[in-house]
């Protein structure tokens, strides 16, 4: 066995480590419209599963863009911006 403390990882190793944990690994496309153009995006997330079938739920989970420099990602913005 091999302990890992994630606390003590790179973010970087973090990450690779959570998405090679599944494979294969499933994509949702979420779309979003922007708050203040109405401009429409669409976008890969692979960190979403369905929660509940009663009523019928996913979750998705958005984190913000280190290549951003930690800024919300489009959809983040987005969803955020139009409620």
């Amino acid at each position: 066995m091999i302990e890992v403390d994630p606390s003590a990882m790179p973010k970087a190793d973090v990450y690779a480590l959570c998405i090679s944990a599944v494979v294969p690994r499933p994509i949702a496309l979420v779309s979003s419209a922007g708050g203040g153009d109405g401009a429409v995006n669409v976008a890969p997330y692979s960190y979403f599963n369905i929660v509940g079938h009663d009523p019928p739920m996913v979750a998705v989970g958005m984190c913000r863009s280190g290549a951003r420099g930690g800024a919300r990602k489009d959809s983040f913005a987005n969803i955020e911006a139009t409620g």
